[in-house]
């Protein structure tokens, strides 16, 4: 079936906004664990040389009182599944890599928000997961668990505020750290390795701004260097991402050979744009 170029536009604009929602799930996920003592290893990337909020991050190790999960730990299990696909015909070598990185990815994922949903209960912090589209060509894999929203101190916090104030925490942290990594093959994220500007605040999650919505008043003012609205607070300033979504004309402009790239993904593998629709679920404003 021939794909028009309009649909494959949309949907690697739904596969980034995806993209972005999982990365300010991973900066939540990761503030509240180093927020806890641990410490968080991921791999360095090796193709993107700058970093933006799509970043796919390959977490190899996480530590946290007393908990450990090894990216060596979910290997062999991983490898023997897709060995299995690849003998029915369901995966081709060519997309061996590529399954691999992600099914990595998304027990990592689930493994931390299990904890962490659980752990939170005794901070009076309520995260509320849910599952994800399940893949009608993978039954043996288990659904991606995603973040609905946080309850933090009686208030509410949707799936757009962690994308916005936690993906631009996770954000400002990778450039810090990548910045100062010399090269090597791995980062490293906990309380030791992060200056105070980038510890915004002595207990992290817990004093969030009260709002996911920033309008013009004597709480906001606008940092004219980085186009980012600022939320004034009498003890500390929190930047707060203040843009829309990039249109695809935009994106094109902004970064050619990785649109090409992305869209070209629909040619090898013959994909229809609404497997890339993840992020389906309806949005709703919760203030």
């Amino acid at each position: 079936m021939q794909i028009s170029m309009t649909e494959k536009n949309k949907a690697v604009e739904l596969k980034r906004r995806h993209e972005e929602y999982i990365f300010g799930q991973w900066g939540f996920l990761i503030l509240y664990i180093i927020s806890k003592g641990g410490k968080v290893e991921i791999l360095y990337p090796k193709r993107k040389k700058y970093i933006d909020k799509r970043n796919q991050l390959d977490l190899i190790y996480v530590e946290v009182e007393g908990h450990c999960w090894k990216i060596e730990d979910f290997i062999q299990r991983i490898e023997m599944r897709i060995n299995e696909l690849c003998k029915t015909n369901m995966v081709f070598k060519r997309d061996i890599a590529r399954i691999k990185r992600k099914d990595l990815h998304d027990v990592m994922m689930n493994s931390i928000i299990k904890w962490a949903c659980k752990r939170s209960e005794d901070d009076s912090i309520k995260i509320v997961s849910k599952n994800g589209k399940a893949q009608s060509t993978r039954k043996e894999k288990e659904n991606n668990l995603y973040i609905d929203k946080i309850e933090i101190n009686g208030n509410q916090y949707d799936r757009k505020f962690i994308k916005d104030y936690y993906g631009d925490w996770m954000q400002k942290v990778l450039k810090y750290l990548f910045a100062n990594n010399n090269k090597n093959s791995q980062i490293i994220i906990s309380l030791t390795t992060l200056p105070q500007e980038l510890l915004y605040f002595n207990n992290f999650v817990f004093d969030t701004p009260e709002n996911n919505t920033v309008s013009l008043s004597e709480a906001v003012m606008t940092n004219k260097i980085n186009d980012e609205f600022e939320y004034i607070d009498h003890q500390f300033s929190v930047p707060y991402p203040y843009q829309t979504e990039e249109d695809t004309s935009q994106m094109i402009k902004n970064d050619p050979e990785q649109f090409n790239f992305e869209l070209n993904q629909f040619n090898l593998l013959g994909t229809h744009p609404e497997d890339y629709a993840q992020d389906s679920f309806n949005q709703k404003t919760l203030f």
